[in-house]
């Protein structure tokens, strides 16, 4: 994600930048999430928020980097991550969701239990957030693949549960905020409600299937998908 400046957020899994292949070989140590300059060099202005994964408990816990799939830049400049992780700064548990300041510390206050990995973060215009992935759960209650939520991380509960079958093979990748309140969801999956339902459609503000929207896919699978300025949509 670029910033107007030229700086740009990057993330995946990773645990150093700028240098040597290891921190104190002349790497900078920062885990899976970072800034990166104009020229490529690592902006140390933006703190390592440790994105780590959580393995083999107990005994030992161990952590590792986590995997960052998405992120999404807030109209405040605050920082929304997802992905497979469950721990951030190295202390707080942050189930692949999380908030960040634009220096990279966390914010405490945004706390969302996701039961399995998400794969794609917008904000909408009015600062609520859509979040797409593999889960069944959103803070222990039911709701699967696709959820909207309030900008403190509560369920935003006028979006129903649009039951979207997902598994391991059968995630959402990608979501689109439409201007009449409406969205996209793109991805791997196969059904919706139970209906045979291909890769891509439109769900109404209240979380029901547009079934007026179907671009038809009848084979395959949509791993990436993106809108532009004029609300043409790129999928791939």
């Amino acid at each position: 994600r670029m910033l107007p400046d030229g700086r740009a957020y990057i993330g995946g899994r990773f645990a150093t930048l700028g240098g040597g292949i290891t921190f104190g070989q002349g790497g900078y140590e920062i885990y899976s999430l970072a800034r990166i300059l104009p020229d490529g060099s690592p902006d140390r202005t933006f703190a390592n928020a440790r994105i780590e994964e959580t393995v083999a408990p107990p005994p030992p816990q161990a952590f590792f980097p986590g995997i960052v799939r998405d992120l999404d830049i807030q109209a405040d400049g605050r920082l929304l991550v997802v992905g497979e992780f469950t721990m951030v700064e190295g202390r707080f548990s942050r189930p692949r969701i999380c908030r960040l300041t634009d220096t990279g510390d966390l914010d405490e206050l945004f706390f969302v239990t996701l039961n399995q990995p998400a794969w794609t973060v917008r904000e909408r215009s009015d600062g609520k957030i859509w979040v797409g992935g593999r889960f069944t759960t959103v803070n222990s209650n039911p709701q699967a693949g696709l959820v909207l939520l309030n900008a403190d991380g509560s369920v935003d509960g006028t979006f129903a549960n649009p039951l979207i079958n997902v598994a391991i093979n059968e995630i959402v990748v990608a979501v689109m905020p439409q201007s009449d309140g409406k969205v996209i969801a793109a991805g791997t999956f196969t059904q919706i409600n139970s209906v045979s339902s291909k890769s891509i459609r439109r769900f109404n503000t209240d979380g029901s299937l547009d079934t007026g929207w179907d671009p038809g896919i009848s084979t395959g699978v949509i791993t990436a998908a993106a809108q532009d300025g004029t609300g043409r949509i790129y999928i791939g």
